[in-house]
């Protein structure tokens, strides 16, 4: 047995699981997390300052 984790883009969600589907993989868990990688979280301009966000909202798709 295999297990596969993947953490993706939200709007990703519906072609991975389609993708899945296609390759007749139906069972999945599916977590929303939070996270980073080599971006450092992206800065946002709030009312005239700069907002850092660190942590960018990800899913993680696992099956087996």
């Amino acid at each position: 047995m295999l297990l596969i984790k993947a953490i993706i883009r939200p709007e990703r969600l519906e072609f991975v699981k389609k993708a899945l589907e296609d390759l007749g993989v139906y069972g999945m868990t599916v977590s929303e997390v939070s996270g980073r990688g080599d971006q450092r979280g992206i800065s946002l301009h709030y009312r005239g300052g700069v907002l850092t966000v660190d942590l960018i909202p990800k899913i993680q798709v696992e099956t087996v």
